[in-house]
């Protein structure tokens, strides 16, 4: 018998691996259905398992699942979502995939914001990360009409 405090957390866990597969097999709208069996129920709050309960990566997954089906309203739900709790590992790619819903939506304002956001957050990454951070800064440029912003040269020297 499960302890009480698990919420079904196994079987979640167990649906998220199942989804994981499907996805790399290249089945998507599967994955999706297999998440959506989960029951994300949240009833441990103990300071060192609530991130855990809460389910970060399943989140993450079915916002990048639902982006990938073409399903960009209900991804930008789930990605908001970790603006609501502190989901701080996966706030900044949410951040980078809102902005790419927004600016294939048109809305460049949006776009613009969710890039900055993200930069501010990755700006310092370390150098293999630096890539990326530039090629944002390149789309915040396109959208915006300003040059690109200077990489900073002491990005990951921490």
């Amino acid at each position: 018998m499960e302890p009480p405090d698990t919420a079904g957390l196994r079987r979640d866990l167990a649906l998220e691996i199942r989804a994981l597969a499907a996805r790399g097999a290249g089945r998507p709208a599967e994955a999706l259905a297999l998440l959506e069996e989960s029951s994300m129920a949240v009833t441990h709050q103990s300071n060192a398992m609530v991130h855990l309960y809460r389910r970060p990566s399943s989140v993450f997954l079915r916002a990048e699942l639902l982006q990938q089906l073409n399903r960009g309203e209900e991804a930008l739900a789930w990605y908001s979502s970790f603006f609501d709790w502190s989901g701080y590992v996966f706030l900044s790619p949410a951040c980078m995939r809102m902005a790419e819903i927004f600016e294939s939506r048109g809305e460049r304002d949006k776009a613009v914001e969710y890039y900055r956001r993200f930069v501010a957050r990755w700006q310092d990454a370390d150098p293999e990360y630096q890539p990326l951070v530039a090629d944002v800064r390149a789309r915040i440029a396109r959208l915006t009409g300003d040059r690109p912003a200077e990489p900073n040269p002491d990005a990951g020297s921490r």
